[in-house]
């Protein structure tokens, strides 16, 4: 008996193609991963870190200031780099270059100040008559403490690593002396700089961590070349009026503690990591509109709130204020090694020089860039030098 042929057909060959269907699929989906592989890779190689929107204001964002107070010309550009620094983009070969960040409040930021006006960027020109390669961004934030500085050296500074920091603080810090509640809760300006940190370390998916996509960001808000046009100037010219009465005696005594202390332990946290970084520190006393002498004694300065009581101060008491947080400073550099310029009684208490309080005119960054250049170039590799 015939054995009975089927006509079925061999399941080989649809194996073979379910295979080389696999196999297709398998490099369109490999493909693609190894050259965003390979393409992250290169940016994370080839560019420089991304920090993303840390600083008080985006990356590439500018801004023009129509109307400015007294001493400051108009139209003014106030612009960022792609840290969100004022100042210059960073150069590619980072590693050949004298980099330096200005850290600190308002009078570092000098946001009513056209870019190339403000005491950081016209140090930096100054610098480059010796080194054509000295580049200085401007990391200033309106407001902040010196616990601003301790979050941004351990946040950002230790991610790009520059070859120095300019540290100027003291305002915000004596700020917190005039409130009860400043003074026991801190900054707000310090808790929003926190907060935009935490936001950012918060980013986990690979889309907001990859450099690749970040870089691409960067770019697409670069070439946007959107502006923003302020009709208003943001800060006012400021000069204190006459006292109508005697001052109220302040207990300076007392104030002692709380942000001073706080001062104290911020200014060594900030030299300790940038021993340990092995970056070079700079520390700069803060000058002031207010002088602490008779004409200012006569003049008005804020409401000092202490223990639920308001005492109506001077200007030169405001002063002698701030005059703690300085002397402060030098003592640590005088006894602690560190390294310190005094410009505070190098810039004149008046109105030539600052428009309110700590925020710079023209002419007053003009002199501070003047000051602290001579002194980065009689002292090259430090004080010793």
């Amino acid at each position: 008996m015939e054995a009975t042929r089927s006509d079925a057909p061999s399941p080989r060959p649809r194996r073979r193609s379910l295979s080389a269907l696999a196999a297709v699929a398998a490099v369109a989906v490999c493909v693609p991963i190894l050259l965003i592989g390979f393409a992250e890779a290169y940016a994370r190689q080839h560019f420089l870190p991304a920090i993303g929107s840390v600083l008080e204001s985006d990356p590439y964002s500018r801004l023009i200031l129509k109307k400015a107070p007294r001493g400051v010309s108009a139209p003014a550009a106030v612009s960022t780099n792609r840290w969100g620094m004022r100042g210059d983009e960073p150069p590619r070969d980072w590693k050949d270059w004298a980099s330096i960040i200005a850290i600190g409040g308002g009078t570092t930021q000098c946001f009513q100040l056209d870019d190339h006006k403000t005491w950081p960027y016209l140090l930096q020109e100054k610098l480059r008559r010796a080194n054509p390669k000295t580049w200085i961004g401007n990391a200033g934030q309106e407001g902040v403490t010196s616990l601003a500085g301790v979050v941004l050296m351990d946040a950002v500074i230790r991610r790009l690593h520059p070859a120095a920091i300019l540290v100027l603080a003291g305002a915000g810090d004596m700020a917190l002396d005039f409130s009860d509640d400043r003074r026991e809760r801190g900054s707000a300006y310090d808790r929003a700089f926190e907060n935009r940190i935490d936001r950012q370390m918060a980013k986990t998916s690979f889309k907001e961590r990859s450099r690749l996509f970040r870089e691409y960001n960067l770019w697409k808000r670069r070439n946007a070349h959107d502006s923003v046009v302020a009709d208003q100037a943001f800060h006012s010219s400021r000069f204190p009026d006459l006292l109508e009465s005697p001052e109220d005696p302040v207990p300076l005594d007392s104030l002692a503690g709380g942000p001073l202390a706080a001062f104290h332990a911020n200014i060594l946290r900030i030299q300790a990591l940038a021993r340990q970084l092995r970056i070079r520190a700079i520390f700069i006393t803060q000058p002031y509109l207010y002088g602490a002498d008779s004409a200012w004694s006569i003049r008005e300065a804020r409401i000092l709130q202490f223990h639920d009581r308001d005492y109506r101060i001077s200007a030169a008491t405001e002063r002698r204020l701030l005059d703690r947080f300085n002397a402060d400073l030098l003592s640590q550099c005088r006894d602690g090694g560190l390294e310190c310029f005094d410009l505070a009684p190098r810039i004149p208490s008046d109105s030539l020089h600052f428009y309110d309080e700590g925020f710079l005119t023209e002419a007053g960054a003009a002199l501070a860039a003047e000051q602290i250049a001579g002194y980065l170039d009689s002292h090259p590799k430090g004080p010793g030098t």
